[in-house]
């Protein structure tokens, strides 16, 4: 009887440390909006998304380690020449919106 208790004691223990050990999933989302009549290309860490003029799209940022992440943004003209880059520390369940765009006057 003891030995069961003790073999059910050890299991649980096992069970309770595995299930602890587990990283905690974060997330934030990043919304670029186009405030220019141009079209652009934008990307937050890479991935990459068309966006018409006065328009937004939203990324989803996911990570498992600390509490905060740094992410880049990036976007350029669609069609004309043009950069501009932002580097962001996202906390978990935070919004961050950047707004960016060039205008061609005609």
């Amino acid at each position: 009887m003891k030995k069961q208790i003790l073999i059910i004691t050890l299991i649980l223990v096992l069970l309770l440390s595995v299930t602890s050990c587990r990283l905690r999933e974060r997330s934030a989302l990043v919304i670029i909006t186009n405030i220019g009549n141009v079209p652009i290309y934008a990307s937050v860490d890479g991935a990459e998304e068309y966006i018409p003029p006065y328009q937004s799209t939203t990324w989803e940022v996911i990570w498992e380690e600390d509490n905060s992440v740094m992410v880049i943004l990036e976007a350029e003209p669609a069609e004309y020449q043009g950069y501009d880059t932002e580097t962001v520390l996202l906390y978990d369940n935070e919004t961050y919106q950047w707004e960016t765009g060039w205008d061609v006057l005609y």
